[in-house]
């Protein structure tokens, strides 16, 4: 039965979670309200663009309060969907678009810092918890 595959977590599956726990990007963001422009955005800053240039030419979402228009993203916290396409780009490198209900994120990858973390054996439980969570989601996605 399908929902009961979500409710299997090998070994390799909770020993992977835990290597990138504490790991967390701090990025430069910007929110387009179609696929196609985050595609554009992209482009736009692969080539080197000044991130304010790309907010200004792209950037759907609300103003940042700060003006800046950066967010940490620490491993564990999003969607699946989220991290997988945050946590797949490299140090300087720009993101594929990433899917929300706020629209479509593009990130640039500024830092990334890789904070203490607490025991395997303290961590088991939350870990097992997100991980048949993110499994359920995915199937929910591929359904």
């Amino acid at each position: 039965m399908v929902g009961d595959v979500s409710r299997v977590i090998t070994e390799e599956e909770l020993q992977a979670f835990y290597a990138q726990m504490g790991t967390e990007y701090l990025c430069n963001y910007v929110i387009c309200n179609f696929e196609d422009d985050a595609m554009e955005a992209r482009k736009f800053a692969q080539t080197g663009a000044d991130w304010d240039d790309v907010v200004e030419k792209f950037h759907d979402g609300n103003k940042a309060v700060t003006g800046k228009y950066a967010i940490n993203v620490p491993f564990g916290q999003y969607s699946a969907e989220c991290e997988d396409l945050v946590f797949a780009t490299e140090l300087g490198d720009v993101s594929m678009p990433i899917p929300s209900s706020y629209g479509f994120w593009i990130v640039r990858v500024l830092e990334i810092n890789h904070k203490e973390k607490p025991s395997l054996e303290e961590s088991k439980g939350r870990i097992l918890d997100i991980t048949q969570n993110r499994k359920s989601g995915r199937l929910r996605l591929d359904f």
